[in-house]
């Protein structure tokens, strides 16, 4: 509906280096696109199936490059490792109040600290 009613495909949302209103839509559809762990995690699915025993499957840094929805949201450069997905699917799981996601990205190792978008899994809740 969206692509029939003129939506830009490449079109950046206000100006940012990442993302575009189309690709926002996206985390609204069944299944969301793209679909991974920060994804996963922020909806309340079940995070278990991007992991092979303790180990994280590819499916879980599928297509994270996107990542600046806002110009405010800071510089990163990505690693895509282990703990920065872990962290960041935290911080998603924190401010859409996924409790059960959190609880198992904890105890996958996420780092309970981190702030990947000025803000600490904590403190996104609390906003939340």
């Amino acid at each position: 509906m969206l692509l029939e009613a003129g939506a830009l495909i490449d079109g950046k949302l206000m100006g940012a280096k990442g993302g575009s209103p189309l690709a926002l839509a996206g985390f609204l559809a069944n299944p969301p696109v793209p679909y991974n762990l920060r994804t996963a995690s922020a909806l309340g699915h079940n995070i278990g199936t991007f992991f092979s025993g303790q180990e994280l499957i590819a499916q879980a840094s599928e297509q994270v490059d996107f990542y600046r929805p806002i110009p405010q949201f800071p510089e990163w450069e990505r690693t895509n490792s282990r703990q920065e997905l872990l962290d960041e699917a935290l911080s998603w799981s924190a401010r859409n109040n996924q409790v059960k996601a959190m609880s198992q990205l904890v105890n996958f190792g996420a780092n309970v600290n981190s702030n990947p978008y000025r803000g600490t899994p904590l403190l996104w809740a609390i906003y939340k």
